[in-house]
């Protein structure tokens, strides 16, 4: 599909948008957006078990060694 631009200053403005914005429709990018969103969540979750599982563990270890109930 080939379109029509007004002059070469139409063209450029066309085609640096579509770099820095390059979903045409505004579901494509509530899509783009919405995945973002959910990995970087995913990627929070995943950093806060790991320090809530350490903290255990390190903990687990400190009643251990000082002769708690483990």
């Amino acid at each position: 599909m080939q379109e029509r631009y007004c002059d070469y200053d139409c063209y450029r403005q066309q085609a640096t948008m579509e770099i820095f914005w390059p979903y045409r429709s505004s579901l494509e990018a509530i899509t783009a957006l919405t995945a973002i969103s959910a990995w970087s969540l995913m990627m929070q979750m995943g950093a806060l078990s790991r320090s809530l599982t350490e903290a255990y563990l390190r903990a687990h270890d400190l009643l251990t060694t000082e002769g708690g109930d483990g």
